[in-house]
């Protein structure tokens, strides 16, 4: 089986999309498909994430009609994306694109059917139409009827946290802790932390005794030397992006983090976790994940203030029964296998065109 990715990461757009490809793509190749990325060239760093394991058909930066690249959401000019991927690919056809970018939605799926035989769409906004045969939406907000009118009635949809597309060691249960002193913080922002949240944890922490501290900034931060600098003054670890996130995570006793892809890493490790929105995307579901006792969501970044960060971590801090709950509702939610039904639906879908068995 042959796949290509279409996917996008930089500052503007962020990792997460990215990151749960990747995700995805190491979970069809453990399983024989042969996978490639098509992205724009718009982060060295974001493109560094995926050569060392898969082929990378580079699109241009911009575009003709573009003045300047997007955020997240923007939209990219689809009859140009389609021909540059066709002319990367040189005319070779896929099995599978699966395609996980705002900017794109039915019109340019519609087109992606001149080089693949089917389409696979993941998707957290439920705002646009889709042209494709299976639908991953891994978010809380998703339900029956989110993409009722806005996917094609054969297409298959894989819908909640269950389907969360994880790397494989988010799937390996370790028993966890939560009634213990809070030894650890782990703070994290994503790959990019475009509105400088991580600074602020800092600040809100220095009243904190007692704690080690920990960053993972990703390699697309703008700050991370000033967060580096403030990390060695208080004696802290700061790390430049990780490979053993999973590992970290269940080291650390509680964290601070967006609402974004990593909620669903914190949840599987059953990490007592405050949220603070980055992207209006993330909202809603961050909402969700705290009306069910997941976590603390302290809302969006603009209005999220060091004040009130550091009375959350002190309410963390000395309420061990919620940090127990938390763990527990937060595991409940996520299993860490959402890559494995993922592929399985794929397949499955695949052996149904295809006659195999």
């Amino acid at each position: 089986m042959n796949v290509l990715v279409r996917v996008d990461a930089s500052a503007k757009i962020g990792s997460g999309h990215l990151m749960r490809c990747l995700a995805l793509a190491r979970g069809l190749a453990t399983r024989g498909a042969s996978v490639r990325f098509a992205m724009r060239d718009l982060a060295p760093a974001m493109l560094d994430m995926v050569t060392p394991e898969f082929p990378v058909l580079l699109l241009p930066a911009r575009y003709e009609s573009e003045t300047e690249e997007g955020a997240a959401g923007s939209l990219v000019p689809w009859l140009d994306d389609l021909e540059a991927v066709e002319r990367a690919l040189g005319g070779e056809p896929v099995d599978w694109c699966i395609v996980d970018h705002y900017g794109l939605d039915a019109t340019w799926e519609e087109g992606a059917h001149s080089f693949a035989q089917r389409l696979m769409v993941i998707d957290d906004l439920a705002n646009r139409s889709h042209a494709a045969e299976l639908l991953l939406d891994q978010n809380l907000t998703a339900n029956d009827g989110a993409y009722a009118d806005l996917v094609p009635s054969h297409c298959k949809q894989l819908l909640g946290p269950s389907y969360a597309l994880l790397r494989d060691e988010f799937g390996e249960y370790e028993e966890r802790y939560p009634e213990r002193p809070v030894r650890r913080v782990l703070v994290n922002f994503g790959g990019a932390d475009p509105t400088g949240e991580t600074m602020k944890v800092l600040d809100a922490l220095q009243g904190l005794s007692g704690v080690a501290v920990e960053v993972v900034a990703g390699k697309a931060n703008p700050s991370w030397q000033a967060v580096r600098d403030r990390c060695q003054d208080k004696g802290w670890q700061a790390c430049h992006h990780v490979d053993d996130m999973a590992a970290r995570m269940r080291q650390a006793d509680i964290a601070v983090g967006a609402g974004g892809t990593t909620t669903w890493e914190r949840a599987s490790t059953g990490l007592p976790t405050i949220c603070i929105a980055v992207a209006a995307n993330q909202i809603a579901n961050a909402q969700l994940m705290a009306e069910q006792g997941a976590q603390l969501y302290l809302g969006r970044s603009a209005e999220v203030t060091v004040p009130v960060i550091a009375v959350a971590l002190r309410k963390l801090v000395e309420d061990a029964d919620l940090r127990i709950s938390m763990a527990q509702l937060s595991r409940r939610l996520v299993d860490g296998h959402g890559v494995d039904r993922a592929c399985t639906a794929l397949f499955a879908i695949d052996a149904g065109r295809t006659g195999s068995p």
